[in-house]
């Protein structure tokens, strides 16, 4: 929940964090495919961030309803603000990531275009294509639909959630100390 808790800045986003996304049974991940159809990617995408979420409960909706239909793929922040580095075809800053929580997922997260050529309305479809392509490649299965985890997945991914959450904590800190430094320097 946000509980008055503010929006963060894409600079908190770290590069080792991971983003969530949840694809629908049937029409977004055929039965029996290993992945979801990659064409379901958005370029104004929405994720749910490691370091408030694990994949698990990416399955929520905003009414709070349980959603076990749903598959779940991570994507590495690394490669979502480095895609220049995988094709000539996008120009680099085409994508950001912003923090947008949602009243009752703090985690929420969605893509943007920073370059005015990645506007939705604007793509052309070579680039789009391009970007899918990227994503699609680079994902990771956390959960297939209906699937539920098991102890030691379910560890696994608290474990990274809360690697990720100290990693906040401690660039915060990190800040700081700079900014106490810089301070006191002549």
């Amino acid at each position: 929940m946000k509980n008055g808790r503010e929006k963060l800045s894409e600079n908190k986003i770290l590069s080792f964090h991971c983003l969530y996304s949840r694809h629908k049974a049937y029409s977004q991940w055929e039965k029996d495919v290993d992945y979801p159809d990659f064409n379901q990617i958005q370029i104004d995408q929405s994720f749910n961030w490691s370091a408030f979420s694990y994949p698990v409960w990416t399955r929520f909706n905003p009414e709070k309803e349980y959603m076990p239909n749903y598959g779940i793929m991570s994507y590495k922040v690394f490669t979502i603000k480095n895609l220049h580095k995988y094709s000539e075809l996008i120009p680099k800053n085409s994508i950001g990531i912003e923090h947008a929580p949602e009243e009752y997922n703090y985690s929420h997260c969605q893509l943007y275009p920073i370059n005015s050529d990645f506007e939705k309305c604007k793509i052309n479809r070579e680039k789009r294509r391009e970007l899918r392509h990227i994503l699609s490649r680079r994902w990771v299965k956390k959960l297939e639909p209906y699937e539920e985890p098991n102890k030691i997945e379910f560890l696994r991914y608290f474990s990274v959630y809360i690697v990720h959450r100290a990693s906040l904590y401690f660039s915060k800190l990190y800040c700081k100390k700079t900014k106490v430094n810089r301070s006191f320097s002549f």
